[in-house]
Formats: C-alpha cells, sequence, structure tokens
C-alpha cells in the first residue's frame, strides 16, 4: 500500500509541472509561478524519499517518535545486511538514496564554489572608476562595472548581495535602458533573491536531468525575475523601457559569443507579456491548491496506511521474513 501511494504520487508531482505549463505562463501572476514551482519541487522530493524508504523499510514507521525512526531504521539494515540476497529491492532501493544524497551534497558544494568565484574582487580594478562614472554617474559600493567585453548583468552574495555590471552590455544599451537593467539587478539584492535563486541552482545542478525538476526550477527563477522586473518598471517609470531593456538582452544572447547571465534568465516571453499586459488577465490560484491539497490527501492516506500497517505489523512482518531469515538460522519474530 505504501508503494503504491509513493508511486503514485511521484507520477502525479511529475506530470503536473508538465500539465499546468500553459496555464502557468499564460494565467499566473509571479507568486503563483514561485509557489507553484516550489511546492511542486518539495512534492516530488517527499514522494521520491517515500518512495525509497517504503522499499528499504517495508514495515511501517513510527513517524512521530524520532527513536522509533532510528529503531526502524537499524533494524531495515540489520536485515539487509544479515540476508541481502532476500531483500534485493530494498538493497537497490538505499543504494539509490545515497547516490542521490551524494549527488545533492557535490551539487552544493560545487554552486557554492560557483558563487565564490562569481563574486568580484575587493579591489578596484583598472578603468573601473571611469567606466561606473561614464556608464552610472557616480560610484556605488554595492555596483561593480567591470572593464570586460563580454555583456554580464547579475547579482551575487548571499548575506551581502552585490551587482556586478559589464562595460560590454553597458555600451550596448541606452541611457534608459541602463536604468532598467540596474533597477533590476537592485531589486534582486533588496529582496535577497540570490538566496532563492542559490537554492534552486542547486536543486537544478543535482536533478535537472529530471524534466519535472528542471521545469519547476525554471518556473521560481521565471517568477523572481518578473518580480523584478516589476519594480524596475515602478523605478524608470515606464515598463516598456523594461521590455526594451529585454529584448535588447535577448538579442545579445543570440548574437554575442558569451551568454548574458543574469537578468536575460527565466521565461523572456512570460516576462514581456507581464510588463505590455497582454494576453486575457487572470489568475491560476487553483493550481497551487491543487498542489497543496493533493499533499495533505497523500499524508492523509500515508498515515492511514501505516496504521493499518502497524496493526499487522506483528504477524504479517514475522511470517514475511521467516522464509528468507530461516535459510541463516535467523529465529522468527514474534
Amino acid at each position: 500500500m505504501r508503494l503504491v501511494l509513493a508511486g503514485g504520487t511521484l507520477l502525479a508531482f511529475l506530470a503536473l509541472p508538465h500539465l499546468a505549463r500553459g496555464t502557468l505562463l499564460a494565467r499566473a501572476t509571479p507568486r503563483v509561478l514561485f509557489w507553484f514551482g516550489l511546492l511542486s519541487l518539495l512534492g516530488m522530493s517527499a514522494a521520491f524519499v517515500g518512495l525509497l524508504v517504503a522499499m528499504v523499510a517495508p514495515e511501517p514507521a513510527n513517524v512521530v517518535s524520532l527513536p522509533g525512526v532510528v529503531e526502524t531504521c537499524v533494524g531495515a539494515a540489520a536485515r539487509l545486511l544479515a540476508h541481502p540476497s532476500g531483500h534485493w529491492p530494498s538493497v537497490v532501493a538505499a543504494v539509490v538514496l545515497l547516490g542521490f544524497l551524494a549527488r545533492a551534497t557535490t551539487a552544493w558544494a560545487r554552486t557554492f564554489r560557483d558563487a565564490r568565484r562569481a563574486r568580484p574582487p575587493r579591489g578596484e580594478l583598472p578603468g573601473e572608476r571611469i567606466a561606473t562614472r561614464r556608464y552610472l554617474g557616480r560610484a556605488d559600493p554595492d555596483v561593480r562595472v567591470l572593464p570586460a567585453d563580454e555583456p554580464i548583468a547579475y547579482t551575487v552574495g548571499l548575506l551581502r548581495p552585490r551587482t556586478v555590471l559589464s562595460v560590454g552590455l553597458l555600451r550596448s544599451l541606452g541611457d534608459r535602458e541602463r536604468r532598467a537593467v540596474l533597477a533590476h539587478e537592485r531589486a534582486h539584492a533588496r529582496r535577497r533573491h540570490t538566496l532563492v535563486l542559490f537554492v534552486a541552482n542547486a536543486i537544478a545542478r543535482a536533478f535537472g536531468f529530471v524534466p519535472s525538476v528542471r521545469l519547476s526550477v525554471a518556473y521560481m527563477a521565471t517568477a523572481l525575475e518578473a518580480t523584478a522586473d516589476a519594480e524596475a518598471a515602478e523605478t524608470v517609470g515606464d515598463p516598456l523601457v523594461v521590455a526594451e531593456a529585454l529584448a535588447s538582452v535577448a538579442r545579445l544572447r543570440l548574437t554575442g559569443a558569451h551568454p548574458v547571465p543574469g537578468m536575460g534568465s527565466g521565461d523572456l516571453a512570460y516576462r514581456v507579456r507581464r510588463l505590455t499586459s497582454e494576453g486575457a488577465p487572470g489568475d491560476a490560484r487553483g493550481l497551487v491548491l491543487a498542489v497543496v491539497s493533493l499533499g495533505v490527501a497523500v499524508l492523509a492516506l500515508q498515515g492511514a496506511a501505516w496504521s493499518v500497517g502497524r496493526a499487522l505489523a506483528v504477524d504479517a512482518g514475522a511470517e514475511g521474513h521467516l522464509p528468507c531469515h530461516a535459510q541463516h538460522g535467523a529465529a522468527p519474530v514474534l
């Protein structure tokens, strides 16, 4: 029962981001889009771990008492080591779970390393002060202008976010578009979007080979970019200027030898549509409620399955393990 529930839940959460894509990108607000992506990731993670745990420890676990959970895990590990050939599905599930944990740890470490490398140097670079005065008018300790020809615009830093722009990008934009890009990146820094994007990038790096995970992360990134677009539009006073800046950044992504990190990420069609108010107005909060309802229903069914399984565990559990453990002299559990 637990295997069926966990497997069905995982399939549902894997399918939901694809089934709801058209509605989300056409009608959802950035907040709804963000929460849908986040809840989808949480649902997929919980269902996947629940499926593997159900394979490793088929008997019901005590989810209330931590010592009970530890006891269950130790007992399951003892049975696997005592007779692995008789529990090969659980062995495979345990190996897969450990492999995913190792992959997640490696992804977090690599993402943290890349974030450190993306931070600008502490000292002032040659020509940086001249470029700052020429394109921004005044110096700002939280904004660095790199004397580089590559188009660059991003915000980095978890505790103290800093905006990094390049001369190559600023030179390719007009005055109003420069203001829009700077306001966009400052919105990221002010709202601490860098922390959320750091976590999203780590998840995408670890499990991006799963299309549903990659799509959910893209929903979150698009929502944050659209939120920064809205604040930039309020700063410059004209959302069309921000849309023009997005179009210029998209052109640089297509014609330049290097991609434009930062402002050019996310679904550009959705962002431009939000700025220009094209398309039918609407909302998609029902999709988020559907994800939440699915999670609550699964938790309730899991609890019911655990209760039923606990009532039958004394007899069925011992009888089920007797055939394989009798081969190496293990006494039945009464």
